[in-house]
């Protein structure tokens, strides 16, 4: 797989200058998306990350048109990661269960470039639950990446490209089912995060 060019792979900070001779601001940055399963609302399905963004609020997604990053803008994947937490009791196994059944992937384009279990996205779940009944679970532990990606596993995002993360979930018992489908008034938010380097026009 080639990056975008070669300088790609080292990475530099600051302002970078391509074998083209073009000047871009590189940052160290996020694009993140949300989506929640709801109230009732059976785990078992299709859903997509980076494609229902718009008019969702920031702390959901950053990505400001559905599949793509604005114009004139590049970014190289070196970390993909899947965040959620549960504070139901009643929905104590909920993302073990889901972890477990579901498959993801990415694609850029028409190329997919990573498929696999969510386990890879998410890491262990950790979970506590007391005798009063009060309970808390997430996914991995803070400020820990999902699947990190290094040198020529890195995935570029060329400007205007199309991307998104498909989520599918699949092959539970009616009991887990039920076990992982949100009680009344909850909700599971799963946030899928591509970490990596964003380049953009440098300002004059």
């Amino acid at each position: 797989m080639k990056f975008l060019d070669d300088s790609m792979s080292r990475l530099p900070k600051g302002d970078v200058k391509l074998p083209q001779g073009v000047l871009r601001s590189q940052i160290r940055k996020a694009i993140y998306d949300t989506v929640t399963i709801a109230a009732n609302e059976s785990p078992i399905g299709s859903r997509v990350f980076f494609t229902d963004v718009t008019g969702k609020a920031r702390y959901l997604t950053n990505l400001k048109m559905p599949n793509q990053l604005e114009g004139s803008v590049s970014f190289l994947i070196d970390h993909i990661s899947v965040n959620a937490h549960c504070r139901e009791a009643a929905n104590k196994d909920a993302l073990a269960l889901i972890q477990e059944h579901s498959y993801m992937r990415l694609l850029v384009g028409d190329l997919e470039y990573w498929d696999g279990n969510m386990v890879d996205l998410t890491g262990k779940v950790t979970q506590e639950t007391t005798v009063a009944d009060s309970h808390f679970s997430q996914y991995g532990w803070a400020r820990m990446c999902g699947l990190k990606l290094r040198g020529y596993q890195r995935i570029p995002i060329r400007p205007v490209r199309s991307f998104r993360v498909d989520w599918e979930c699949a092959g539970m018992s009616a009991a887990e089912i039920t076990a992982a489908t949100p009680v009344a008034d909850s909700k599971l938010a799963f946030r899928l995060a591509l970490q990596g380097y964003l380049r953009r026009p440098v300002q004059g």
